[in-house]
């Protein structure tokens, strides 16, 4: 059933096209350059600098607080390329990922020589 024919090769009746060998070539560069995951310690413990969350008005109006997560890519320089809230309350999250941005981490103590993602934790507490 594996037969090749022509330029598609029969595979569980499928035909795949034979250029699909080449989309694998393509992609195992991006493959060897996964981000590799950074525990929460880690990433704490390598921050230099870490800016904190303003208190969006309209959170303080809807009385919204808790915890926004927020997964951050680190430069192999300790600088936060990107930023993705991931959990919290929506009128929060804005303001977690801005504070995020800003963060700076000591590149040697993330022990890698790539870039990493981690996630930041952020709360938000309303005082009475």
């Amino acid at each position: 059933m594996n037969e090749i024919q022509g330029t598609k090769a029969q595979v569980r009746g499928i035909a795949v096209p034979a250029t699909a060998g080449l989309l694998l070539i393509w992609i195992a560069p991006l493959l060897s350059a996964a981000l590799i995951r950074v525990p929460n310690p880690v990433l704490m413990g390598a921050a230099t600098e870490m800016a904190k969350p303003d208190y969006p008005e309209l959170a303080k109006t809807v009385r919204a607080e808790g915890q926004v997560e927020v997964d951050v890519i680190v430069s192999r320089e300790g600088v936060v390329k990107d930023a993705r809230p991931v959990s919290g309350h929506m009128a929060l999250r804005d303001n977690a990922k801005a504070a995020a941005l800003k963060w700076k981490f000591d590149p040697a103590k993330l022990h890698y020589d790539q870039d990493v993602i981690g996630t930041l934790v952020f709360s938000f507490k309303m005082n009475n």
